[in-house]
């Protein structure tokens, strides 16, 4: 999780201020904007948290995660 990258804080709904992360892999150019974002990332995700749990999923836990996407399809 602490690996988040640039383009999928954007995914996440993170506003970077940042245009050029097309790229998944694009983390460079500007490393103080990247670093707010992922700050107010940590924030989100800890506060949905209960604080009891939080040692055990909160961001520092750096707990595993995994991806779900859905797209929406014709019929």
């Amino acid at each position: 999780m602490h690996e988040i990258n640039g383009f999928n804080l954007e995914k996440e709904g993170i506003k970077t201020g940042i245009t050029h992360f097309q790229s998944m892999f694009n983390n460079f150019g500007n490393a103080e904007r990247f670093e707010v974002a992922r700050q107010k990332f940590s924030l989100i995700w800890n506060s949905t948290i209960k604080k009891q749990d939080i040692d055990k999923y909160g961001w520092e836990a750096n707990p595993y995660v995994w991806v779900v996407e859905f797209e929406k399809q014709e019929v």
